[in-house]
């Protein structure tokens, strides 16, 4: 069993999408992560002839991620079309069954763009090494 999280590179490379209604719907580290851990457990379950009903509490648990924080991800990425959920009643609860995660490329157009931002390392003055203090 892979003890890791696959994510989808072209939904790494995008900071926002846009609906076909025009609206741009930003997407932040977080939302990615989330819908990387569903996909996951979605091609799970999927793959074993299963249900993938995972509650928005079992997914806080997961990622450490506060509940809310799982409920405002699932809903955008249900708005962006990346989630099939259908609702059902599993024992004597509503549920959602997400009978399909979407990845980014199957539903939209993923344009590589160059980062807008480069990281570099700040000049500094010289600094007598001898004498820094690890504290």
């Amino acid at each position: 069993m892979e003890r890791f999280l696959k994510i989808d590179k072209d939904f790494l490379d995008v900071r926002e999408l846009t609906l076909p209604d025009g609206e741009v719907v930003k997407v932040s580290p977080t939302d990615k992560l989330i819908h990387g851990h569903m996909y996951d457990r979605w091609k799970f379950f999927t793959g074993s002839g299963s249900e993938y009903y995972d509650s928005l509490e079992d997914i806080s648990k997961a990622l450490a991620v506060h509940r809310n924080t799982v409920w405002r991800s699932v809903d955008k990425l249900n708005k962006l079309g990346l989630l099939a959920i259908e609702k059902k009643h599993i024992r004597g609860y509503e549920s959602n069954v997400y009978t399909r995660v979407f990845l980014v490329g199957e539903k939209f157009k993923v344009k590589k763009e160059t980062p807008a931002v480069k990281a570099s390392v700040p000049e500094s003055p010289d600094t007598d090494l001898e004498n820094l203090s690890p504290f």
